[in-house]
C-alpha cells in the first residue's frame, strides 16, 4: 500500500470510530451522562487504529474498549490492556477485517446448540435470533 492508500484507509477508519462512539455503551452513565468520557474512548481507539494499522479498527472493538474505560477510568492503561488483549490473548482472527476468528466460533456455537441444546436452538429460531455475522 502506498501513503495515499494508508491515509485513506485511516481516514475511513477515523470516520467509523466516531460514528461508533455515541453508540457504544450508551445506557451506561459513564458514557451517555459524560461526554468527556466518550472522548477518552475515541482517544484509545484512534491510538489503537493508528499504533496497530493492519488491524485498525474492527466491530465490537469499542465494546470492548469501553468496558475496559469503565473498569480502569485511564486512557492509557485503557490502550495498553486493549493492546494485550487484542494482539495476545484473544484468538488472532477476532479483530480482522474478516472477523474470520468470530465468524468460525459463531458456527461452531450454532452446530453444538443443535446438537447438545436443542431446545435452546429452537428457541433461538423461534424469536429470530440469528447466530452468524
Amino acid at each position: 500500500e502506498n501513503d495515499t492508500d494508508l491515509q485513506s484507509k485511516q481516514r475511513l477508519i477515523l470516520e467509523q470510530i466516531d460514528k461508533d462512539i455515541h453508540r457504544t455503551l450508551a445506557d451506561e452513565s459513564y458514557f451517555g451522562e459524560h461526554e468527556e468520557n466518550n472522548l477518552k474512548l475515541r482517544n484509545v481507539l484512534r491510538a489503537f487504529s493508528i499504533h496497530h494499522p493492519k488491524i485498525g479498527y474492527c466491530q465490537s472493538m469499542n465494546f470492548v474498549a469501553g468496558g475496559l474505560l469503565m473498569i480502569f477510568d485511564d486512557e492509557e492503561r485503557t490502550f495498553w490492556v486493549l493492546c494485550r488483549l487484542i494482539l495476545e490473548i484473544m484468538p488472532t482472527d477476532y479483530y480482522s477485517l474478516s472477523m474470520s476468528g468470530v465468524v468460525t466460533d459463531v458456527q461452531v456455537l450454532g452446530k453444538l446448540l443443535k446438537q447438545h441444546h436443542p431446545a435452546v436452538d429452537s428457541l433461538l429460531e423461534r424469536l429470530e435470533v440469528k447466530l452468524e455475522i
